[in-house]
């Protein structure tokens, strides 16, 4: 799936007739640990505190509060995100 998404994005871009770049928004996970935030330009992060990623996480797939708090803690951290930052939203 991301190797399409990538072709297709690439061939959107060469379809257009645009004379500047078409700005592009690729929503995922792991586009840091997966080192993939190397195939786009920039990288925008969305940080949260993280009581509200743990109760989001359970509302969302209806899990404990403890899975979802070792389902984060396996995660990278904010700040190593933040590193290869363009952009930050603080959600």
């Amino acid at each position: 799936i991301q190797q399409e998404s990538l072709d297709q994005m690439k061939a959107f871009a060469l379809e257009s007739n645009r004379k500047k770049p078409i700005p592009f928004i690729y929503e995922a996970t792991l586009l840091v640990e997966t080192e993939r935030y190397r195939n786009f330009d920039g990288l925008i992060v969305v940080v949260a505190p993280l009581e509200q990623r743990i109760q989001r996480l359970i509302h969302r797939d209806h899990l404990s509060f403890e899975l979802a708090e070792k389902i984060i803690s396996t995660q990278i951290s904010d700040e190593e995100r933040l590193v290869h930052a363009n952009h930050v939203i603080k959600n």
